[in-house]
C-alpha cells in the first residue's frame, strides 16, 4: 500500500483492486486500514470502512 500511495497510482487497475480488496474480511483490520487509507489518499474520498460507499461511488465513477 506504502508504494501505491506514494508513486499516486490511481489507475483504473489499481484502484479496482483496492476496491476488491475490501472484500477480503478475513485480513487484519490494520491491512484494510491500509487499504482504506491508500483509496482515501488516492480518491480525496472519506468513506472510511464503508466498504459499500466505496462500491457505489467506484460502479458510479465508471459510467463517467
Amino acid at each position: 500500500m506504502w508504494a501505491v500511495r506514494e508513486l499516486d497510482q490511481k489507475d483504473d487497475a489499481t484502484l479496482a483492486a483496492l476496491i476488491a480488496w475490501l472484500d477480503f474480511k478475513e485480513d487484519p483490520k490494520w491491512v484494510t486500514g491500509d487499504v482504506v487509507g491508500a483509496l482515501t489518499d488516492l480518491t480525496g474520498k472519506r468513506f472510511g470502512y464503508d466498504r459499500d460507499a466505496w462500491r457505489r461511488w467506484w460502479r458510479g465513477r465508471k459510467r463517467l
